[in-house]
Order: structure tokens, then sequence, then C-alpha cells
């Protein structure tokens, strides 16, 4: 079904899709944790803006979640259907969430963006610990989308040289 397909699609994505999945899970747990015992103000502003971020990781957890994700811890196991069908409802509202491009983007964010939660969190050195991951988990990243690149190039060029000497030869 259309269900189905929408969910197919974003299962073939990056090999960090998994990070990026329990990034999320770290980031929501933090922000709730800070939506609670922050002591930044204006209050109001800043729980705002902690809402708005949380619902972002939440959307990032749906989106980069895989099945297998959760099939070795025996009782959470039951989630997956209905994180997939959240995924499936939200690639049908939103095609572009579909694109791991975007929730790579939106880790980098979240990441990024963690050394402003350590003077008023209640957890800092947890904030910490996730932008030194991020840090690390992109890195990586960009090390393999560039290795690959040139790969590819590689290949392209040996493929083009194979078929040039195959026309000489003809």
């Amino acid at each position: 079904s259309g269900d189905a397909s929408a969910a197919e699609d974003t299962s073939s994505s990056s090999a960090f899709r998994s990070a990026w999945c329990g990034f999320s899970v770290w980031y929501m747990i933090l922000l709730l944790l800070d939506m609670f015992y922050d002591s930044n103000s204006p209050r109001p502003e800043v729980l705002s803006i902690l809402v708005l971020s949380f619902l972002l990781a939440v959307m990032m957890f749906v989106m980069t979640f895989r099945g297998e994700d959760l099939d070795w811890i025996p009782v959470v196991r039951r989630l997956s259907p209905l994180v997939l069908a959240a995924q499936a409802a939200l690639v049908k509202k939103c095609p572009c969430c579909r694109r791991q491009s975007v929730w790579t983007w939106v880790a980098a964010y979240a990441g990024f963006t963690a050394p402003v939660r350590i003077p008023t969190s209640a957890a800092p050195h947890f904030w910490l610990s996730l932008f030194v991951l991020n840090v690390l988990a992109h890195g990586a990243n960009l090390t393999l989308l560039t290795c690959r690149c040139l790969c590819r190039r590689r290949t392209a060029k040996d493929g083009v040289a194979k078929a040039v000497e195959g026309k000489k030869d003809n």
C-alpha cells in the first residue's frame, strides 16, 4: 500500500540513521529535563524554545527510526508498528521528511546547539557528551561521504577508460 511504500522509502538511507535516532532520544530526554529544571530566564520564552526543539526531536526520532532499532528490546519492540505508522503518515503529509539529509541537518542543529544548554541545564555533562558525540559522528559521516564520492569518481573514470579502450579495439 502507499503507507508501506512511504515507510520503505525512508529505510534506505545513510549509515548514520540509527545514530541520529539515538541522538534524538537523548535530545528528547535532555530537553524534557530542562523544561522542568532549567534555570534560565525569562522562563516563558526559554520554555517555548525547548518545547519546539522537543517536537523537532520527536519528529527526528520518528523519521530516523527503523524497526530493527528496537527489535532487540523485548517489551519496547511493540512500539515499532506505532512508530512506523507515524513515519508513514508524516511522509504522506510532508514528502521531504523522507530525505535522510534533512535529519542529518537536524541532528547537526541539535548537536551543535547543545553547548548553549550547558550553563543553565540541570544536566550540563550530558549536553556536553551529546555535543562531543555529535561532532565525532558528523566528522565520521563527512569522511564517509567524501570517501564514497571519491570512490565513485574513480570508478566512473575507470569505466570511461575501459569504454574508450573497447572502442579502440573495435
